[in-house]
This record gives structure tokens, C-alpha cells and sequence, in this order.
């Protein structure tokens, strides 16, 4: 199934012979591309009279070339194995004499790239090419328990949209999406994209690793509750060999130790994940765990 993509008007143009000659040009994409290299097609209207046939010419810089297609007298045509980021195309109609039009104007093409990860999709896919001067939407939607985890275009993170449009393209695009799953624990939770998600009580955490999450304080715990409001996690770090504890919405920074039978207050400024410091109100002591 193909789509038309874009519609271009080019200059009219005359033989050395008395009939006019108009072209425009149309691109007509297959997506998503299946392997590293496209096959797009192009268009125009038929030319007025005695047209043998048309060439078209295409190349990756301006006025140079590299291909010419000699398509008799169809009037559209594959550029096949197209990997470039911009192309360049451009028609001329010739005569059974040999008569040759000039080159029409240039329709540039620049390549568009989306791609997602596992839990969701990103609509369209793939690897296609659009005219330069269009616009082109994406809609990214995360699949049954999972969340947009981060959007990524030409290398730079946009958070966790739902949608993101290429305007005016005048360069090559790149646009992918990730997802991380997302449990029940965190549907109260402020996502910031990138994995990571806040809570106003627990602050920030990252659930890529879902479902371990690696909070910035105390670094990488386990998780079991049904609530945000209250939450048992294990903590593999704790003295060394791991240990429970619990903690709660109203209750945070304060923890209760499962294995010290102990309530700690956490002194998150002063912590690092690797160096983590605890108030025992039972020992009246400060200690690391």
C-alpha cells in the first residue's frame, strides 16, 4: 500500500517544438521501509504533444545526477534503493526526434526515520522521505500497562509526548519513542519522561527497570504494595545483604526497619545510593546502611 505524500507544481516548460509542456511532481512513499534502503515514486502530468517519453534524473546534491531513469512514456516512476538523507529529483519529456525539454525544478525529498521500543507504537513508522517545505505529524500511544517513557528527535529528549510534528522540513528527521511499564504503584506519580516519574513525597525515581526502580537517594529498591501511600520495599544495599523496610506517604522520610525491628529517619541531603545515612531513634545513634 502506497500513500501520496506531496504534491509539487514545477516551472512549465517547451521543446524545440511548438507544444507547452507543464510537469509537477508527486511523491508516493511505501512505509515503514523494511530494510535500509526505500523505493520511492514520483509523478507527473502527462505532457502535450508528441512526447517519446520522459527521463528522470535524481542525485544527492543539487544539480548533480548521479541516476537517470529512461521510462518511456509513463508518467511516474521508482527511484529504487534510495539510503541518502536528501535527494534531488528532477523530469524531462524528450521527442522521437531527440528533442529534450529542460530539466524541470529540482523537488527535494529529505528522509523521515520513527521508530519505537517495546510497549507502544509510533504512527507512521518507518523510514519514508518527504518533500521539502511539508510538515509531518507522529502520534506516539503506549501500549496496555505500559507508559511513554521518553521521545527522542535528532538526538535530543522532548519528555514523554503524545505527538510531535516536523515543520516546514528543509533537513533529514529522526524521531523515536520508549516505554516503560506502568504499574499500578505509580499511576499517581508525575511522569518526567526518560523512565523517570516524581512523587511529592518520595521524590524522583527512574522505572526503566521496572519493576525495580532506582530512586536518586537510596538507589536501587524493590517495590510491593497496591498504593503509592504505602509501600514496602527491598533493599538489596541494606547493610550489605538486604533487609525490608517500610515506608509511607505520611510517614516518609521516616522508615521502619524489618530487620532492625527499628524506625530510621533518612537524611536524604546528606546520602548518596552509596553512602546512606540513618537516624536510629531506637540507638539515638546516626548510622549507614
Amino acid at each position: 500500500m502506497f500513500k501520496a505524500l506531496s504534491v509539487k507544481k514545477i516551472n512549465a516548460l517547451r521543446l524545440n517544438r511548438i507544444c507547452p509542456l507543464l510537469i509537477f511532481l508527486f511523491v508516493v512513499t511505501a512505509f515503514p521501509r523494511l530494510s535500509s534502503a526505500a523505493q520511492t515514486y514520483v509523478g507527473w502530468d502527462t505532457a502535450s504533444g508528441p512526447v517519446a517519453g520522459y527521463d528522470v534524473y535524481y542525485g544527492t546534491s543539487s544539480g548533480n545526477y548521479s541516476t537517470t531513469l529512461d521510462v518511456g512514456n509513463a508518467t511516474t516512476a521508482a527511484l529504487q534503493n534510495l539510503s541518502a538523507p536528501v535527494y534531488y529529483i528532477t523530469v524531462a519529456d524528450f521527442s522521437s526526434a531527440g528533442a529534450m525539454s529542460p530539466l524541470s525544478s529540482e523537488l527535494v525529498i529529505y528522509d523521515m526515520n520513527a521508530s519505537a521500543g517495546s510497549g507502544g507504537s509510533i504512527t507512521p513508522s518507518g523510514s519514508f522521505y518527504r518533500s521539502s517545505g511539508e510538515s509531518q505529524a507522529f502520534t506516539i500511544v503506549p501500549s496496555s500497562g505500559y507508559v511513554i517513557s521518553n521521545v527522542v528527535v535528532d538526538g535530543a529528549s522532548i519528555g514523554a509526548a503524545v505527538n510531535y510534528t516536523f515543520s516546514n522540513i528543509s533537513a533529514a528527521h529522526t524521531i523515536t519513542a520508549t516505554f516503560a511499564p506502568s504499574s499500578t504503584l505509580w499511576q499517581n506519580a508525575v511522569n518526567m519522561g526518560g523512565g523517570w516519574m516524581s512523587l511529592s513525597w518520595f521524590g524522583k525515581f527512574n522505572i526503566s527497570n521496572s519493576p525495580w526502580i532506582d530512586q536518586t537517594s537510596l538507589g536501587w529498591l524493590y517495590p510491593v504494595g497496591t498504593s503509592t501511600a504505602s509501600l514496602w520495599f527491598y533493599d538489596p544495599q541494606w547493610d550489605g545483604s538486604g533487609g525490608w523496610w517500610w515506608t509511607s506517604a505520611s510517614s516518609y522520610p521516616w522508615i521502619y526497619s524489618g530487620s532492625l525491628h527499628a524506625w530510621l529517619y533518612f537524611d536524604a541531603a546528606a546520602s548518596t545510593p552509596s553512602s546512606r545515612l540513618f537516624w536510629n531513634a531506637a540507638d539515638g545513634k546516626w548510622e549507614k546502611h
